[in-house]
């Protein structure tokens, strides 16, 4: 099968400088016999990346094709293969389809989304969803010429189908980055109307294949009004983004489009008149950008202006309020830290905003919530573990001589068992702060092999009391004490850390609990943060939470809508984490593994998502779980752990940029076992060869064993593993004594260390 040399199609984006449209991997097309409308599905097995595609029968479709004409005049080809219809002697196209449209609330007719999603599944698919490529909102429609062999003799594997696109590809290109405030935003959902919405343009219609089988053409314009997507995830809008969609041809032209743009914050609504009619197997371009003609919220005004125009609303917003400045509270021999509280309204993003809220609800009193046992219990206002606020702020001290780590709440009342906001208390034995000092491996190290700049790191994970050093010849292993705490991304409150390499129960430090929110059976208990005993119970089951507000329907695991009582489910989800400091949040394969239920990049401060972003582009939220002063790494942090193998090489040490020299010769396993952990070139490398660098300039950092907490909470690979999160959602540094993988994909429920660095521009 082949695409037409003059036409241009949409199975992928067109190359640049060629113009060529190639096949993608895993397409498929539907053959039909129009003389007795059978139909076969094939997918593509050769020629992924270029124009001409190899096809055979799809696993668990219907065999082969065949044909009654010798010349396979009556076979025709349709791609792609879920956008055609054939029934009633006919062929249909339905475009712009939502995935199950069930799912839709707009949906009324029950019983005719069932048999969508049937007709879908009996095709294969049923993991697809609204945002991909084969939804076809971002996709085209083509069939296939009349065929003809390239062989004498009845050969249908020799068939040459070449295609027709019947669609027109419509390309909305938004660029709001301009403006400062909306280029922050994320855009959410488009729909795309007249004015006077009745032009038919998208839906269903029919194919005529019989007037000329060599130009099969629509009968209609399609049976729907308007297209409304609303995004699985949202885009970032501080570039330019693309959202493309298949419009039936003929009818949009001299018609004034209605064009609704809703952000996170705002509804745009544009209004523009194609200036040619939209042509089957053409592409046209609709630039959306605030230098359009702005009527602020007059509606009548911008649709009867004849120029580009459009409108703005402001959406309603739940307030989110936080408190005080900084979420963790570093403090060296015994010093008291004073602990700020004032309440604060934050915008979409979770910036620092210190916008006044006094309609917040008023902090009056706080309470350890859990310490470490080894450390002794903190105290408040010298007044024991519970204390009034004055001021919105108050003392905390630890025990001299003492280490360890502690989370103190604040709440409404001294009777109030559900926090407003909680606090780390981090007293480490080694001060992670100390000048970058080559000649002490205590000391802050400078990381300046990286995309986005150089960066001041400590010496340390966040929550541990001791610096893990490799020792070189002395072959000393680090202790458990560097270990760091585990910190589900995008939250700021820590969930425990390892105990013990070696054991096999009980693997998280001790803890006492206070007043732990609304689970009383672990008072006193020293166990909460370990999956084993009574600690499997420490958790938030999101499949159930979204179930029980209707996110997600009963037995299902996907979301079924995106807003309930006017909040995200990723704003549900943030609020019940904040009210459940202690809790690991089960993701239960629900959700894409994201405990927030929906795509969130900003809650580590990096709007850019899953790219290097200079530090500049990035910021500190208010969720960042960084003492003041540092925040968590970006993603381009440890890119000098690794480097590429050399052609042809097998040993995988050669991969791994870490300094292995004293180790001895028992290579693999036992460095990261008898070590715990990794001596990793933070400045140098290893050559293609393996030899290792030398010089004066050449600088280590030691990453000792973290372990990490699963999905669903458990303590596992704590013998063998680090696994270190950066700002990026579900990217982070993975090694063990098989693997160093960074970035690696991880889901953003487990639970990994924590390495700060220093923010810029500070002392």
């Amino acid at each position: 099968a082949s695409l037409d040399d003059d036409a241009e199609t949409r199975t992928g984006e067109p190359n640049a400088t060629t113009g060529a449209v190639n096949w993608t991997a895993k397409d498929r097309i539907l053959i039909v016999n129009t003389s007795n409308w059978s139909k076969w599905q094939y997918e593509l097995v050769k020629g992924a990346n270029s124009a001409i595609g190899e096809f055979e029968p799809a696993i668990g479709g219907t065999g082969e094709a065949s044909s009654d004409d010798p010349n396979f005049g009556d076979l025709i080809a349709v791609y792609p293969v879920s956008a055609a219809y054939v029934e009633n002697n006919k062929l249909s196209f339905k475009i712009n389809q939502n995935w199950y449209p069930e799912d839709d609330p707009a949906t009324t007719d029950k019983d005719e989304a069932a048999e969508w999603k049937k007709w879908l599944e009996d095709r294969g698919i049923k993991s697809w969803t609204k945002d991909t490529q084969f939804s076809f909102k971002e996709n085209d429609i083509k069939v296939s010429y009349k065929c003809t062999p390239t062989t004498t003799g009845k050969d249908v594997n020799s068939a040459n189908f070449k295609f027709r696109q019947l669609g027109a590809w419509c390309k909305f290109e938004f660029d709001f980055s301009t403006d400062e405030t909306y280029s922050r935003e994320q855009l959410l959902r488009i729909a795309v109307s007249t004015v006077d919405g009745t032009t038919n343009f998208t839906g269903t219609a029919e194919v005529d294949l019989t007037t000329d089988p060599n130009n099969p053409t629509l009968t209609s314009s399609g049976d729907g009004k308007e297209i409304d997507w609303t995004f699985n995830s949202g885009s970032n809008m501080n570039i330019q983004i693309t959202r493309s969609l298949m419009l039936y041809p003929g009818e949009l032209s001299n018609q004034r489009l209605k064009i609704v743009a809703e952000t996170t914050l705002h509804t745009f609504t544009f209004y523009a008149t194609p200036k040619q009619a939209l042509k089957a197997g053409t592409v046209f371009h609709f630039p959306i950008s605030l230098g359009f003609q702005s009527f602020g919220e007059d509606e009548e005004a911008a649709k009867n202006s004849k120029d580009l125009a459009y409108t703005v609303t402001d959406k309603a917003q739940i307030p989110f309020y936080y408190y005080g400045g900084t979420n963790c509270y570093l403090t060296m021999n015994g010093q008291p830290v004073t602990v700020k509280c004032t309440p604060y309204k934050t915008d979409a993003y979770y910036h620092h905003t210190k916008t006044d809220a006094p309609d917040a609800p008023a902090p009056t009193w706080a309470k350890v919530i859990w310490y470490e046992t080894a450390m002794g219990e903190p105290s408040i206002n010298n007044s024991g573990n519970s204390a009034a606020i004055t001021d919105n702020k108050f003392t905390v001290t630890v025990p001299a001589g003492k280490y360890g780590n502690a989370l103190v709440g604040i709440y409404e009342s001294e009777t109030s068992d559900t926090p407003l906001w909680s606090y780390h208390i981090w007293a480490p034995e080694d001060d992670p702060t100390l000048a970058v000092d080559p000649t002490n491996p205590k000391a802050m190290k400078l990381y300046e092999n990286t995309y986005s700049g150089v960066y001041t790191v400590m010496p340390m994970n966040l929550g541990a009391t001791k610096v893990g050093i490799y020792s070189g010849t002395a072959k000393t292993p680090a202790d458990v004490a560097s270990a760091g705490l585990w910190y589900q991304w995008g939250r700021k409150d820590p969930l425990g850390r390892l105990n013990s390499w070696t054991t096999t129960t009980a693997r998280a430090v001790d803890v006492a609990a206070n007043a732990v929110p609304d689970i009383s059976a672990y008072t006193n208990s020293t166990s909460f943060f370990s999956n084993n005993n009574d600690g499997a119970n420490n958790l938030l089951n999101l499949a159930t939470l979204l179930t029980e507000v209707g996110y997600i329907k009963e037995g299902e695991s996907q979301l079924n809508v995106t807003e309930i009582d006017g909040k995200s489910v990723d704003r549900f989800m943030i609020e019940k984490t904040i009210a459940n400091p202690t809790k690991h949040v089960n993701e239960g394969g629900a959700c894409n593994q994201r405990w927030t239920g929906q795509l969130n990049n900003y809650l580590w401060g990096n709007p850019k998502g899953n790219e290097y972003p200079r530090i500049s582009q990035t910021y500190k939220s208010i969720f960042d779980p960084c003492p003041e002063g540092y925040r968590v790494p970006p993603k381009d942090l440890f890119i000098n752990f690794t480097f590429s193998l050399p052609a042809g090489a097998t040993d995988k040490t050669n991969g791994w940029n870490i300094d292995f020299q004293d180790y001895g010769s028992n290579w693999s396993s036992s460095i990261i076992k008898t070590y715990k952990g990794y001596n990793f070139y933070i400045k140098g490398s290893r050559d293609a060869d393996g030899n290792f660098p030398t010089g004066d300039d050449v600088r280590t950092d030691f990453y000792s064993m973290t372990g990490l907490r699963g999905t669903s909470g458990s303590i596992s690979i704590w013998a063998c593993y680090i696994g270190m999160w950066n700002s990026v959602q579900s990217s982070m540094l993975r090694a063990d004594e098989t693997t160093v993988i960074n970035p690696n994909e991880a889901p953003v429920s487990h639970g990994f260390a924590i390495r700060c660095v220093k923010e810029p521009n500070t002392k």
